[in-house]
Parts: C-alpha cells; sequence; structure tokens
C-alpha cells in the first residue's frame, strides 16, 4: 500500500472529484472501498456519475457507507475511492484517492511521551526520585513495542497504574488453606484436601509459599511437575506478572530478537524481572503487546476499557478505577500533544 494522501475523520464531508476529458453526458463508475488494517476488504459502495462540464463530482461521508453495509467504524482503518474511466469497467490506478480513516480519540505520539505529569496523577504517592528512574524505560519500550498513541498509552498506563501503580512486584503467594480450597478444584488440586499439613508451616497462617506454586502450576504453562520446582521458579513478577515458564521462554526470544537490547536469559534468570528495573518495566510492554496483543484493541478508545480490564485482569476487578485512571492520562496526552 503506498503512502496516503492524509488522514480523514469517519463524520468528514468528502468529496470525489476529477476533471475527465470526456464528452458532458459520458456515464462512469465511483467506486469506495473500506478496508481494516489487514488490508480486507469490508464493503464497496457505487454510483453512477455523469460528466458535467468535463468533470464529476461524488460527495460521501465514510460514516454513511458504513452504516449502510453494516461495518463497525471502528474497524475501519482506510479508503480507496476511485473512478472508471477505463471500457472494460477496472479501476484505474490514475484515478484511485488514498486516505486513511483517523479515530479522533488517538492521536500519534512523538517520543517520550510519558512523562513525570502522567504518572503523578495516577499514582500520587510514588516519589520523584523512583519516578525518573522509571520514566526512561516506559519511554523506551513504549516506543519499543508500538504503545505509541494517545489511545495505547492511556491503556497501558492506567491498567499498569491499577495493578502495580509501576511497582515491580512479586506474585504474593499467602494463602490460607482455607482459601486455596476456595480457589482450585478438590478434583485436580486434592492434596489441599488428602494431606493438608504437607503445605502447613510451622506457627504460621499462610501454606507453604514455595510448596504451594510448585503443586498449583505444576504441568502448566510449560511448567515441569511438581517436583521439579518450576512452579515457584516461574512465579508472577513484573509490572503485570509475568508467570509460568512458557512465558518466561516467549519474553526471552523477543527480547533477544530486538536488536537494540541487550541479550538475556530469563529462563535462566527469572529473578531478573523483579531485581532489575528494566526488565521488570519491560516485561509488562511485552506481556501487553505480544502476548496479548492489546494494542489494536486500545484503538478502539474509551469504549475498549471493559475489554482490556477482562484479558488484563480476567475478571473486571477495580474497573471503574482503570477508567477514571484512563480517563487523566488521555486528557493530559490529548493537551500536550495539542500544545
Amino acid at each position: 500500500m503506498a503512502d496516503f494522501l492524509s488522514k480523514v475523520k469517519v463524520d468528514e464531508q468528502l468529496f470525489l472529484r476529477e476533471r475527465i476529458g470526456l464528452e458532458d453526458g459520458t456515464e462512469l463508475l465511483a467506486q469506495i472501498k473500506l478496508f481494516d488494517k489487514d488490508e480486507k476488504e469490508l464493503c464497496c459502495y457505487e454510483e453512477e456519475l455523469y460528466v458535467e462540464n468535463k468533470r464529476v463530482e461524488l460527495p460521501f461521508k465514510i460514516e454513511s457507507i458504513a452504516k449502510d453495509n453494516d461495518v463497525e467504524l471502528d474497524e475501519i482503518h482506510h479508503i480507496i475511492a476511485a473512478i472508471d474511466v477505463d471500457s472494460d469497467g477496472k479501476m484505474t490506478k490514475r484515478k484511485e484517492l488514498k486516505l486513511k480513516v483517523e479515530n479522533e480519540e488517538c492521536k500519534h505520539l512523538s517520543s517520550n511521551m510519558i512523562s513525570k505529569e502522567i504518572i503523578k496523577e495516577i499514582c500520587p504517592h510514588l516519589s520523584g526520585n523512583y519516578i525518573a528512574k522509571i520514566l526512561p524505560y516506559l519511554n523506551e519500550y513504549a516506543k519499543l513495542y508500538d504503545i505509541n498513541n494517545t489511545c495505547r498509552v492511556s491503556h497501558f498506563l492506567s491498567q499498569v497504574g491499577h495493578e502495580s501503580c509501576f511497582k515491580i512486584t512479586e506474585e504474593n503467594l499467602n494463602f490460607t488453606l482455607d482459601r486455596a480450597k476456595k480457589i482450585w478444584s478438590k478434583e485436580r488440586y486434592s492434596k489441599f484436601w488428602i494431606n493438608p499439613n504437607y503445605f502447613k508451616q510451622k506457627n504460621n497462617k499462610y501454606l507453604d509459599p514455595q510448596k504451594y506454586a510448585n503443586y498449583v502450576y505444576r504441568n502448566r504453562m510449560d511448567n515441569d511437575d511438581e517436583g521439579s520446582g518450576d512452579g515457584y521458579k516461574y512465579r508472577g513478577r513484573g509490572l503485570i506478572q509475568l508467570t509460568g515458564k512458557y512465558n518466561y521462554k516467549r519474553f526471552t526470544y523477543s527480547h533477544n530478537n530486538k536488536p537494540s537490547l541487550i541479550k538475556e536469559d530469563f529462563v535462566k534468570n527469572p529473578n531478573l524481572l523483579s531485581t532489575n528495573l528494566k526488565y521488570g518495566i519491560e516485561s509488562a510492554f511485552w506481556y501487553w503487546s505480544e502476548n496479548r496483543r492489546l494494542n489494536a484493541l486500545a484503538d478502539k478508545g474509551e469504549k475498549a476499557v471493559k475489554a482490556i480490564t477482562l484479558q488484563i485482569n480476567g475478571g473486571y476487578n477495580g474497573l471503574s478505577d482503570r477508567m477514571q485512571k484512563y480517563k487523566k492520562i488521555i486528557k493530559i496526552l490529548k493537551g500536550n500533544n495539542d500544545a
């Protein structure tokens, strides 16, 4: 696809105009095709035109064409509008007009778009020194993982802000026996009922975290059996906790295939995600962009907050807080972008 001539909005009044070297009254065919981001044609609108004063003109709105063809507006990435002047009925490239459809809510951002003001707004308790440490990594990885418009940045930061407030954490494995029985099924996790003393710690109401993790995460997410220790070794770490050997493998592969980054082995050294600030941050960007592939969903704007919350949280815990944070961030970004 060639470069687009300009960006347009779905509700904008557009005109397909062309000066034609044909006799007045000549009948021509105008076509307007809507495409998604993967170049898939969503629909095609056609209308017959007649040459008048050596010109043809067709006024149209993308919004109206989409509605008439049951196409969702947020699916549309670009359009091709063309006038057929060939005798065989084909659209000639010479008359094509390529226009990229712009989501007014999602504006492209330049580098260093994440600021101290934004982080302080959604996590006011963070110190200035800590924010200064994380900002370079947030901006570096936002660019690297294509989180590069107002919607994507606002969604990412609002979700991470709610989940961890940008603090590198490890999975909380403090579970009582009663809590474990409520979470896990008796059929698959029978040891909590058959041999509960195995997990108990002396003078501690919580179960042994290593035994607990090795048991509940056994033979899952590429982890080996309970005796391997993989469950605890690959427990959740980072801004959005990366869990399971499978995800540590994939993160390692992705990280090492980015030329600008120093190669690491997170399978061999999983603790890097909790002891090294930049890797704990990067893992969240990888999880968002390449594991969950949430950038396209984020491009739908505010209405995607609920769907993204489900992807991140597995439910809708803290939905109102995530929404509030999204609105605060995008307001700041839009103000900075318009300045």
